[in-house]
């Protein structure tokens, strides 16, 4: 399966710029309309050739970048340590190895998303008993697998509870999709299926918005427990960078 670029390669993505609603509903909807009858689309927000999703967009869009990537329709595929929210290396950090492409000075340093996988708060993070070609990313217990399994409000556990969504709702497994009016700053679309249908809103600003629930039933939210919210009701304010997923039942096509 060869990967999609689009949300990488979105004019101003890389450094952030262009992380906005209308953008990446662009981005989405084009790569939609030219799929053949059939396809099956894919997407991804970065790879071992890009900064990590956490360092490029900022850390307070990690969540809500993830659950963008894990409920539009095709199959997701996340590069390691981005469900953590790892970051990059600091710049100029070195190993016992270096980039070739950097070396030559025309292109960036590709080696600070590609530093070990943070297992645990031990000795090389967990990722080896000898010290590995390249150092850890950070030394933030946070940023851990051990500390975030335990945590139920980690990103790492969103990233499960996504996954489980995924799942348990044929609509986010297979369903079709289509774009719903959404206010500034948020993206909000529809994944369609004969057994019921979810509704995704992506706050993608900092400022809180108002968003139309259709009646339908909060059932997870990147801010935290849904709480009251689950009850449904007719709209719902999302604060800045808050992405959630609501069950609107079975609609007609």
């Amino acid at each position: 399966m060869p990967h999609n670029f689009a949300l990488v390669y979105e004019p101003g993505l890389t450094d952030g710029v262009g992380w906005s609603a209308d953008g990446i509903r662009s981005a989405v909807e084009h790569y939609e309309s030219v799929m053949p009858k059939g396809a099956w689309p894919n997407w991804l927000l970065g790879d071992h050739d890009f900064s990590r999703v956490a360092s490029r967009l900022g850390p307070e869009r990690a969540r809500v970048a993830q659950m963008l990537l894990l409920t539009l329709r095709g199959t997701p595929t996340c590069y390691y340590g981005d469900e953590l929210g790892l970051v990059d290396a600091p710049p100029g950090t070195r190993g016992a190895v270096s980039d070739p492409q950097a070396r030559t000075g025309e292109d960036r340093d590709r080696l600070v998303a590609r530093t070990p996988m943070p297992w645990t708060t031990g000795p090389n993070g967990g990722f080896s008993t000898a010290e590995p070609w390249l150092p850890m990313a950070s030394d933030d217990p946070a940023l851990t697998v051990e500390r975030q399994r335990h945590d139920p409000g980690s990103l790492l556990n969103l990233f499960r509870a996504l996954i489980g969504l995924r799942r348990d709702r044929p609509a986010l497994a297979v369903g079709a999709y289509r774009s719903l009016p959404a206010p500034e700053d948020v993206f909000s679309f529809e994944r369609w299926h004969p057994d019921g249908a979810v509704h995704i809103h992506l706050n993608l600003g900092s400022s809180p918005r108002e968003v139309d629930l259709g009646g339908g039933r909060v059932l997870l939210s990147t801010a935290g427990p849904v709480g009251d919210r689950a009850a449904g009701g007719p709209t719902l304010a999302l604060a800045g960078y808050e992405g959630v997923v609501v069950d609107v039942g079975r609609r007609e096509t």
